[in-house]
Parts: C-alpha cells; structure tokens; sequence
C-alpha cells in the first residue's frame, strides 16, 4: 500500500494535503460557520460501501463542534443554542454532513 500510495503522489494521481484543527473549545466556538452552500464532512479510514451506516465516535472538540454548528442551524430562531446538540439531540435529525475516505500517514 506504501508504494502504491508513494507512485500515486509521484505521478500527481494523488494530492498531498495537510490541515491544522483547532482544539480549543472557546476558540471553536469563536469560528465562523461553514460557508453557504457548502456540506461539512467527516473523515474516514476506510470508504463507506454503497447503502453502509456507520457509527460515528465522536468526541473531538472539533466535531462535537461542528455537530452543535449544525444543530444550532436548525434549531427555532428563537432558541439560544450554544450546545445546541447536546442539549437537545433531536436537533440532528435529518441534518445533512458528508464522510470523506481520507488516509493519514
């Protein structure tokens, strides 16, 4: 699989990319939203299969994050929702995010 990979990134078949995540709780909740017509996602070691449903754990700052950005979108406009997802679950509900196959070194 090295090699494979290694041949991949020699070629330009593959593109290497390197990202930095903030892990502060305060500084998370400081962010900007994801922008319009985007879909966040999550990373996954290995691909879903056609029609698979995967548990997800989720404990990172940074998801659990994201999780309350997207529940806090679909909570009443009325309703202050700071921890929107923990507060109250059902707020993720038939909210859409993606899952990207993405290897680590």
């Amino acid at each position: 699989r090295g090699l494979e990979l290694a041949r991949g990134l020699r070629s330009g078949r593959l593109l290497r990319r390197s990202y930095t995540f903030a892990t502060d709780p305060a500084a998370l909740a400081r962010a900007p939203p994801h922008p319009r017509g985007t879909i966040p996602f999550f990373t996954l070691k290995r691909p879903l299969r056609l029609g698979e449903e995967r548990r997800l754990s989720i404990f990172e700052p940074r998801w659990l994050a994201l999780l309350d950005a997207l529940a806090a979108a679909n909570a009443p406009a009325e309703t202050p929702a700071p921890n929107a997802a923990s507060d109250d679950p059902s707020r993720l509900i038939n909210v859409s995010f993606g899952c990207v196959f993405a290897l680590n070194r």
